[in-house]
């Protein structure tokens, strides 16, 4: 059964680059703490690619929802190469195969999730990020 997430809800906004291509990865959290929804966003895309990006976002939040682990979602989705890929200026991922690889192990990171960045500073916020 799907499980749906409030209408309010915690989310965290991660800005990447993987070569050329600029984007932002948008995951919506439960009171829990656990993902429920994820958008990606591509700067300066065209309609079709915009398209893609946002069926992509739709059935990863649809998988999370019906309660598939994040965790094996991500391990799918890395590695897949096209022309997009290259060096990405994260410390913690500084090449990828594409923009979806790029994301997916972004994604895949340990992290505290939402409810625990409260006592965080700024310095320590942008080490996950």
């Amino acid at each position: 059964m799907q499980e749906h997430l409030p209408d309010e809800r915690r989310s965290r906004t991660h800005r990447f680059q993987v070569g050329e291509r600029k984007g932002y990865v948008i995951v919506g959290y439960y009171e829990n703490g656990s993902p429920g929804e994820v958008q990606i966003v591509i700067a300066k895309s065209g309609e079709p690619e915009r398209a893609l990006w946002e069926a992509v976002s739709i059935l990863v939040s649809l998988g999370l929802q019906y309660g598939v682990p994040l965790q094996a979602i991500c391990e799918k989705l890395q590695r897949i190469r096209d022309v997009s890929g290259g060096w990405t200026g994260s410390a913690e991922i500084p090449q990828a195969a594409s923009v979806i690889d790029y994301v997916f192990q972004w994604l895949a990171l340990p992290r505290p999730g939402p409810l625990l960045w409260e006592n965080n500073t700024k310095e320590n916020d942008d080490e996950h990020v």
